[in-house]
């Protein structure tokens, strides 16, 4: 996906451990987590879309928040944790 879709959509992470730095796998494995500042991460960073573990935290939290639409979650009955959910950042006159 990384390469399909450059140079119109960024990966924030990716496997090349030494391009991203300790750094930035720090930042993301804290809104991975959903931990404190998440949102403002994702606010700065400008993200319109987000493609994560369907069940890890983040995942859930942006299930839950008005600002996030979920485009795609795996099947309910599917047992694979490593499954992905994919969400879109809504628009100002998209927000319910």
């Amino acid at each position: 996906m990384i390469w399909t879709f450059y140079p119109l959509r960024r990966a924030f992470i990716d496997d090349r451990n030494e391009l991203n730095g300790q750094a930035k796998y720090e930042t993301f494995f804290h809104v991975e987590h959903a931990a404190p500042l998440w949102r403002e991460v994702l606010e700065k960073g400008g993200f319109a879309w987000v493609l994560i573990g369907a069940d890890c935290p983040l995942a859930h939290q942006l299930r839950q928040s008005a600002d996030w639409e979920t485009l795609h979650e795996p099947s309910s009955g599917s047992t694979d944790r490593s499954m992905a959910a994919l969400f879109r950042k809504r628009r100002q006159q998209e927000q319910p």
